[in-house]
């Protein structure tokens, strides 16, 4: 009987977490995470920015970013034309490369921990609209990811070696379609698309930034 009691009592605390629905900005894995529980906030794997019609499932980005990383080492042309699914993209290079060796910003991402990529050009601008498409919204955004001890997504950054601040750039993983050297980016200072793109090797800029994405 005791056996019993046991089984449905660890049944009855596991349906609340199955039935757990998210909406765009909310944390995963917990939406209603007490941003004061130390404990909880460690807890947090990422912000949704995409979600299905249920609430059920979507995607995550990561509350770190990477900077200063390369793309690529060597500029060749990696066959990551996925404009709406990362995670082919990155397992286009792991095939290629499984320690990424000569994908530093793959490396940091899968350093991470499982499911994690870099995100494909269009999971990049559903991003920033997610981040909020007034000043006012990308604020609020930013103080609550900084209180869950991640850090915010930027619009500018002071750039050291121009003495001035510029646009900051989020790489994406989908190659140039014609400039193979070339990969997708989108800047977080304005509403347009997709950039010509920058080159796998031209991030010692200061202001060349990855997210990483992640699925539920």
């Amino acid at each position: 009987m005791r056996r019993f009691v046991l089984v449905a009592t660890m049944i009855v605390s596991l349906m609340p977490a199955m039935a757990q629905t998210f909406k765009v900005g909310d944390f995963y894995p917990d939406p209603n995470v007490n941003l004061d529980d130390a404990g909880a906030v460690a807890a947090i794997e990422g912000v949704v920015f995409l979600v299905s019609e249920d609430g059920k499932s979507g995607k995550i980005f990561s509350l770190k970013e990477g900077k200063g990383l390369k793309w690529s080492v060597t500029g060749d042309v990696d066959y990551t034309e996925d404009t709406d699914d990362g995670m082919s993209n990155f397992n286009t290079v792991r095939a290629m490369e499984p320690d990424f060796y000569s994908y530093p910003a793959f490396a940091w991402c899968a350093s991470l921990g499982e499911g994690w990529y870099i995100p494909a050009i269009n999971e990049l601008v559903a991003m920033r609209e997610a981040w909020g498409m007034t000043q006012a919204k990308r604020r609020a955004l930013n103080s609550r990811i900084q209180k869950a001890g991640g850090d915010p997504i930027q619009q500018s950054i002071f750039v050291q070696s121009r003495g001035s601040n510029m646009s900051a750039i989020y790489y994406s993983s989908t190659e140039h379609p014609e400039k193979r050297n070339k990969v997708l980016s989108l800047s977080f200072n304005s509403t347009g698309g997709a950039g010509d793109g920058l080159k796998k090797l031209s991030d010692s800029m200061e202001n060349l930034l990855y997210r990483a994405v992640k699925q539920f």
